[in-house]
């Protein structure tokens, strides 16, 4: 689901936004997302960084990075699917 709705945004290259992930405080290798389960698949940008949470980055194609928790960024709201075509205005 995350990745449909950051789908809507590719067009704002320039946009971070949180995703949910967290670095797991007991397996540093390990990320799970804020309800605990684990992330079993994953399109990192460059794996293996030393920040604790986890964003969609535009400028590197929506792949994914590590970034500081206290970074201020764009957020997501999880909520059901909707059949709506994406519109951003600015």
């Amino acid at each position: 689901m995350e990745m449909a709705f950051a789908s809507c945004y590719r067009s704002d290259s320039n946009s971070q936004y949180w995703m949910g992930a967290v670095r797991d405080p007991q397996d540093r290798n390990n990320w799970k997302w804020l309800g605990g389960e684990d992330v079993t698949v994953s399109f990192w940008n460059l794996p293996g960084g030393n920040e604790n949470c986890a964003r969609y980055d535009g400028s590197k194609g929506w792949l994914w990075s590590d970034t500081n928790c206290n970074a201020k960024l764009n957020f997501i709201c999880q909520h059901r699917e909707y059949k709506k075509h994406c519109h951003i205005e600015y």
